[in-house]
């Protein structure tokens, strides 16, 4: 890559950590410095609201948002835990323990619920309870990434073509090895708001169990933006072993509560909402070529596709309106693979698996057809285009359907910054939330100097092992 071709592939990235650069270096005096790489400006903002937000309500609402709160976590919790086991059997075992139907059941019953807990915690201030759940939930949690991190550890040397299972994260950057890059705009935002919320979910626990919050703020950690709220250690010292636990915690356990409920809007509203705007095409399918792939080449276009995130490493190709397809330059409608018709995407698929790499595919319509001469891709025949079996409907407004497309991959993004950056701060490390709680667990298990033994051990154990899983596939990806 050129150096003009970086500045211009990354000149919203190198603009926004320049202005951060410029607005630390001539604010210098007011920012905290640590450790030469973290600069802290603290604040008073949101404090007064974690004080007031960290009240309960009046002791007529308190008894029945107890009761909702006990009946929807129990139900949450259970059915949760069903789908999480089925989950975890078809990872390792790679099979389910229950059929598709009764896995939907349990899913209802796991959103419905849901809802109704985060009704009995905002609403009726049931916060103390939830800072109970989050410690179970905590811990939980920490033993699934713990495992999931050994496992991708392992598969690392033994599957040389395994994904990489961990990826610093900076907007707008790919990270060589890693399968996902985080859009500048969206990473953005969705940091932003995951970031907020877990902080001030500290901050809330702390005022709940009486401990004191002395200043709240943001800052920079390397090139890495973070906010942080800033316990009194005194304060936080003096309260009692289940308040820290439940303080640690609740950072972590907001970022897990904040990615179901968005996966929860993108399931029933966002996702419907934006797929009601399209309909099937009729007669064949629509295929748009990437940029410098054998499809391209042969002249099919990229033009007249709208990519909607299904998720953050698939994402589902639209077709324009039939009133806006561009037939020149653009992508092309196709209605037969060598001769054969296709009517839909699993038509084309179905003609795909009779192809090998080297062979020429004729893709063709009544007016013209194209020779894509396929190349081997990781043993696979490989032509280089998106197939689309959708299109926008004539009456849909194109303005919305952007709306919600923008909506949908904002969505997409804080709910995968969520529970990502969620579950990486319960690793068992010492500067994570994680790593706090099993810090003071230890300690009252086997005493102070016992505890900073073991825990010394264990954070140099999966420190070694992140630092492996992280920068063995950026190698492996440079070289």
């Amino acid at each position: 890559m050129s150096f003009l071709s970086f500045l211009t592939q990354y000149k919203f990235v190198i603009m926004f950590y320049l202005a951060i650069i410029l607005l630390i270096y001539f604010n210098r005096k007011k920012f905290e410095v640590q450790a030469k790489i973290i600069y802290l400006y603290k604040t008073k903002f949101g404090l007064k609201f974690m004080d007031s937000f960290a009240n309960p309500r009046s002791e007529k609402t308190d008894g029945f948002g107890r009761f909702l709160f006990g009946i929807s976590a129990g139900l949450t919790i259970i059915s949760g835990l069903v789908m999480l086991t089925n989950k975890m059997y078809d990872l390792f075992v790679k099979s389910n323990l229950l059929s598709e139907g009764a896995m939907l059941v349990f899913f209802m019953i796991f959103s419905a619920s849901f809802i109704f807990l985060l009704i009995s915690i905002i609403f009726f201030k049931q916060l103390k309870s939830a800072g109970t759940v989050g410690i179970y939930v905590g811990f939980l949690g920490m033993i699934l990434i713990s495992v999931f991190v050994l496992k991708g550890f392992v598969d690392l040397f033994l599957k040389p073509d395994a994904p990489p299972v961990l990826s610093p994260i900076i907007p707008g950057v790919s990270i060589p090895g890693s399968p996902i890059m985080v859009p500048f705009w969206y990473g953005i935002i969705a940091l932003f708001v995951v970031v907020l919320i877990h902080e001030f979910s500290h901050g809330i626990l702390c005022r709940v169990h009486k401990i004191k919050v002395k200043s709240s703020g943001v800052g920079m950690m390397a090139i890495l933006p973070l906010a942080f709220v800033e316990p009194d250690e005194e304060s936080l010292k003096k309260s009692s072993f289940k308040a820290k636990n439940s303080m640690f915690a609740a950072g972590p356990f907001s970022n897990i509560l904040t990615g179901i409920l968005v996966i929860l809007i993108l399931t029933f509203i966002l996702l419907p909402v934006t797929f009601s705007m399209a309909e099937p095409i009729e007669g064949g399918v629509r295929v748009f070529a990437l940029e410098g792939t054998p499809a391209s080449q042969a002249g099919i276009g990229t033009r007249g596709s709208i990519i909607i995130p299904v998720d953050v490493l698939n994402k589902y190709p639209v077709s324009a309106k039939d009133s806006e397809f561009l037939e020149e330059n653009s992508g092309k409608t196709i209605t037969s693979l060598n001769g054969v018709p296709i009517n839909s995407t699993k038509d084309f698929i179905t003609q795909l698996e009779n192809v090998t790499a080297g062979d020429t595919v004729i893709l063709a319509n009544d007016k013209e057809s194209f020779a894509i001469n396929t190349i081997n891709k990781s043993g696979k025949p490989y032509m280089g285009v998106n197939i689309v079996g959708l299109k926008i409907k004539e009456a849909s407004n194109n303005y919305l359907f952007n709306f919600f497309k923008i909506l949908l991959e904002l969505f997409i993004w804080i709910y995968t910054l969520s529970l990502g950056l969620g579950l990486a701060n319960l690793l068992p490390l010492g500067i994570t939330d994680g790593g706090r709680m099993i810090h003071i667990t230890l300690e009252k298990w086997f005493g102070e100097k016992k505890a900073i033994q073991i825990f010394s051990r264990v954070t140099v154990l999966f420190f070694v092992i992140i630092l492996v899983l992280v920068f063995v596939p950026i190698i492996k990806a440079v070289i």
